[in-house]
Parts: C-alpha cells; sequence; structure tokens
C-alpha cells in the first residue's frame, strides 16, 4: 500500500521505504501492461466517435423537441381554429382525453387496470 500524503510529509526511513516499495509496484505494474501490448488508441478514437455521435443525435432530438413545441403553440393559436369551431382549451381536453384512453389501453393490453 502507498503511503499518503501526510504520512509522506512526516519524512521517516519507514515512510520512504514504503514509498519506494510503492513505486517499485508501480514500476512493475507499468512493465507488466506494456508486456500486453494494449493498443488503446483506436478504443478512444472509437469511444469518442460514439459519443459525439450521440451528442449529434442529441442535438437534433433536441432541435425536433423545439419545432415540435413551437408547431404546437402556433396550431393551438391558429386562426383556423375559430372556422372549425375550437379553442386552445378544447384541443387540449381532446388531446389529454385520447392520451387517457390510450394509456388505459396499454394498461389493459398488460392485465392492468387503473
Amino acid at each position: 500500500m502507498c503511503p499518503k500524503s501526510s504520512q509522506r510529509r512526516k519524512g521517516t526511513r519507514k515512510i520512504a521505504t514504503l514509498q519506494c516499495d510503492c513505486w517499485a509496484r508501480a514500476a512493475k505494474d507499468v512493465l507488466l501492461i506494456k508486456k500486453l501490448k494494449c493498443e488503446t488508441k483506436a478504443k478512444q478514437k472509437f469511444v469518442t466517435k460514439h459519443k459525439n455521435d450521440c451528442i449529434k443525435a442529441f442535438g437534433t432530438c433536441k432541435k425536433m423537441e423545439d419545432d415540435a413545441i413551437e408547431l404546437i403553440h402556433t396550431c393551438m393559436h391558429d386562426h383556423a381554429n375559430e372556422l372549425i369551431n375550437q379553442t386552445a382549451a378544447g384541443l387540449h381536453e381532446a388531446a389529454e382525453k385520447g392520451g387517457r384512453a390510450e394509456f388505459q389501453r396499454r394498461l389493459a393490453e398488460l392485465g392492468m387496470e387503473f
């Protein structure tokens, strides 16, 4: 076990010996890892590319979500609603009723009641 920094500051011979042993074990581990010829750069590039692809996909989804919200706002305040005798409250109520019905249908498929 490598000594903690507070132990290293004490400067005793025992701590110095522990520190040397710690560095020796670390150096041995490095040599063992090098013998395995681990190639991590390719995996690192793969993971980084995947992360960037995820960020890009999230950005696309977020933009589509923002566009959908804008579209809903536009539709709910569109002058055409008056022509079809609909109000924002009426559209909201219909959407809520439809969503509730779909939720209950899916619960029934799972054998659950609400």
